[in-house]
């Protein structure tokens, strides 16, 4: 993914960071998520693709009734699926302090 991942290797060791590959259902990675152990409870801490491109908005570009420019910002199907990882983890127990 062309990333910084490897930074992180002491922080999963001690299982205060965690991350995980954010793959299509065919496997073709899409992103690396990674989630902070703060106070017993894992935390969003970042979500990019390869090279550390945005995954998680999409900017839409729209002429308005007025023939304006106009952009919205909106949340990509990632965003969803990386705060559920982060909720599912939390449900599970997986905080650093049950381990």
């Amino acid at each position: 993914m062309n990333n910084c991942c490897l930074d992180y290797h002491q922080q999963c060791a001690e299982l205060s960071y965690c991350l995980f590959s954010l793959r299509s259902r065919s496997g073709e990675r899409l992103a690396t998520l990674g989630l902070n152990c703060i106070d017993g409870y894992w935390r969003f801490d970042q979500c990019a693709g390869p090279s550390n491109t945005e995954v998680l908005e999409e900017t839409r570009t729209y002429l308005d009734e007025d023939g304006m420019l106009q952009e919205e910002l909106f949340a990509t199907e990632l965003y969803y699926v990386a705060h559920e990882v982060v909720r599912l983890m939390n449900a599970a127990g997986w905080q650093k302090n049950a381990h």
